[in-house]
């Protein structure tokens, strides 16, 4: 009985932290993400937009252009600055398209994870950018 006291505790821990929960969601460095949303308004729908965050930067290609910027993660707080971008020119709507993400991404301060959902908001916690793993 005295074993089982000692050992239900140490069993009830391994089993609370189970890989499992992590497994669900792709690591936010190192995955491809597309954007799904801009300012909570679907992207065109033949135009894909992406970000893959790599140490202190975020890359990716914005449907016409690629682009780069520094970016700062800590929990749940993420701060994208100082954006360039490469300047071919490609049709109005994908033009409209890449202003409007280059923007919100340069307003974004705070992040959130569901499930394969990464969510990128602003200070005041207006939704920039719906992501999800390419």
């Amino acid at each position: 009985m005295k074993a089982w006291t000692l050992a239900l505790p140490a069993l009830l821990l391994v089993a609370c932290q189970s890989p499992s929960l992590h497994q669900t969601q792709p690591p936010i460095d190192g995955t491809e993400w597309r954007v799904m949303a801009i300012n909570e308004e679907p992207v065109e729908e033949n135009v894909e937009t992406t970000m893959i965050f790599g140490e202190e930067r975020v890359m990716g290609n914005t449907g016409c252009n690629q682009y780069t910027a520094p970016v700062e993660i800590d929990r749940s707080s993420m701060n994208v600055s100082n954006a360039v971008a490469t300047r071919m020119a490609c049709a109005d709507n994908i033009m409209r398209q890449e202003s409007a993400f280059l923007q919100a991404l340069e307003s974004v301060k705070l992040f959130n994870r569901s499930g394969n959902s990464l969510r990128l908001y602003d200070a005041d916690s207006n939704e920039l950018l719906e992501l999800r793993p390419q």
